[in-house]
């Protein structure tokens, strides 16, 4: 619920977004269609690892274009074009590994690709801190609301599957760490978007 609220704001704001911002309420809507679908397919008894498979890459790899667009060091973006590669290679390789999308969340290739967005998110916060890229308020909150997730994402998501071999309660607790920062990371989105923007 709370990312459609966050949807909103960025579709009130649409018009005074600038560039690559504009991009960001696209990873919003993703959002929205997957967490939707996703209560609709629980509802009628159908897995729902087959949304996530496909939601996760593609708004990875649309957060690190966003990156190397912004960043107005020639090295740097080839950083983020290569970070945005390895992800896709990582799904690929993970999609041949697990066979059906459906079968199971590619816990691994989450794993690996959400580390590389956290990294590459604190590269872009210190691109935006010394000016080596675009003056947006909007990315600047972006590139920490990233941070934050992905961060609280690896570190929750790595330590569940033996959090479910010794008790399952924990295991959801555990789990709820990451719901935590996916309502944080819509959470500073919403702050974000009123900021006035730049030049990107």
């Amino acid at each position: 619920m709370i990312c459609v609220v966050t949807g909103i704001v960025f579709a009130i704001r649409y018009k005074g977004l600038r560039g690559v911002e504009k991009l960001i309420l696209l990873i919003i809507l993703m959002n929205i269609i997957a967490d939707t679908s996703a209560h609709f397919m629980i509802r009628m008894d159908i897995r729902t690892n087959s949304v996530y498979n496909l939601l996760l890459p593609l708004e990875r790899m649309a957060t690190l274009y966003i990156y190397s667009r912004n960043d107005h060091r020639k090295p740097v973006r080839i950083i983020h074009i290569l970070g945005l590669v390895s992800v896709f290679c990582i799904y690929l390789v993970g999609y041949f590994n697990n066979g059906e999308l459906s079968s199971e969340l590619h816990k691994y290739s989450n794993l690996w690709t959400g580390l590389i967005v956290a990294s590459l998110s604190y590269l872009q916060i210190r691109s935006l801190a010394i000016g080596e890229a675009g003056d947006s308020k909007v990315l600047v909150f972006f590139s920490i609301a990233n941070f934050l997730y992905y961060t609280i994402m690896i570190s929750s998501l790595s330590a569940l599957p033996l959090a479910m071999q010794i008790d399952m309660d924990f295991a959801s607790k555990l789990y709820s760490i990451n719901l935590f920062g996916y309502l944080l990371w819509s959470l500073i989105l919403i702050y974000a978007a009123p900021w006035k923007t730049h030049k990107t």
